[in-house]
């Protein structure tokens, strides 16, 4: 239940600097995060919860950064990955990578 609340408050606050960056000129997306790591019952439900979530935001993605997730919370979210285009499977190292560069590189 933390890891939702937290990306709920992620996705709030990406909504809003969508809109400042907007409001300045520029066009951008963004992003929910959402943290793997150990094993995550889950994982579907969260990930189909805020891909319906984020239908209502323009330029959205879902990245499900891994921290250390185990194989079957992996698989899960290789296959969620697989099926929904906004959601973006990520080492957590790489997370920074990808939200410097603005984009999820899926279309």
């Amino acid at each position: 239940m933390k890891y939702l609340m937290a990306a709920v408050l992620l996705l709030a606050v990406a909504g809003a600097w969508n809109a400042l960056l907007r409001a300045g000129g520029r066009e951008t997306g963004a992003f929910v995060v959402l943290p793997l790591a150990g094993h995550m019952e889950d994982i579907e439900w969260r990930v189909r919860e805020l891909a319906r979530e984020s239908r209502k935001m323009r330029g959205k993605g879902i990245l499900l950064a891994d921290f250390g997730a185990d194989g079957e919370t992996l698989e899960i979210a290789r296959r969620l990955a697989e099926d929904f285009p906004a959601v973006e499977l990520v080492e957590g190292r790489r997370l920074a990578e990808k939200l410097s560069a603005g984009t999820t590189g899926k279309r």
